[in-house]
């Protein structure tokens, strides 16, 4: 991945005046994807103010002026996200070739056994690990298997039905999602049954 093809998001600074009553001001940035970055004034004699940049407390630069301050913070905070990234694409590169050795070995034992169960099920493990191989297969795969993936789809479509006053059942897709809405019947049943 190219730097461009990285946003970057410019740190937003607010004034935090630690103690009214000393001369130890800073500026807090919490937009960081990493956290809390602070730049503290250090300028007791009036005539030589430092500017100290905390990354949670540990110590990354001093600088003379406050705008230098905050480019060395916004520096740091893309080189740690252009690094992160980098690394990212390092290891799926890594992987890759892993997966493509294991989709072939797959399939050569597959090839290898009897007509039946266990060489069907043999083609299924060597199809899941050669679509493994194809961008974005793996996001899908994990959409498939993990029964928590479109239950806030399930949800959110639950709640804005309530919001508006209404009821239907069959708008969840996940077993978890329907099972709430089996429930919500039940409820509105019983409430409906009482009243009357």
């Amino acid at each position: 991945m190219t730097d461009q093809t990285i946003s970057y998001v410019p740190l937003v600074w607010r004034e935090l005046k630690e103690r009214e009553y000393s001369n130890f001001n800073c500026l807090l940035s919490d937009t960081s994807p990493f956290g809390e970055i602070r730049i503290e004034w250090k300028g007791w004699t009036g005539s030589d103010d430092k500017y100290v940049v905390l990354i949670h407390g540990v110590h990354i630069g001093i600088e003379h002026s406050l705008e230098e301050a905050k480019a060395l913070a916004q520096k740091w905070n893309n080189e740690t996200i252009r690094g992160i990234v980098t690394l990212c694409d390092r290891a799926y590169s890594n992987i890759m070739p892993a997966i493509a050795l294991a989709a072939s070995q797959a399939h050569q034992y597959a090839s290898n056994l009897p007509i039946g169960d266990d060489r069907t099920e043999a083609f299924e493990i060597y199809h899941a690990l050669h679509r493994l191989q194809f961008k974005g297969a793996a996001k899908l795969f994990m959409e498939a298997t993990n029964p928590l993936a479109n239950l806030t789809d399930d949800v959110e479509k639950i709640v804005n039905l309530l919001s508006n006053g209404e009821w239907a059942e069959h708008v969840a897709n996940t077993p978890l999602g329907q099972s709430l809405e089996v429930k919500i019947t039940d409820l509105i049943s019983h409430h409906n049954e009482s009243r009357n």
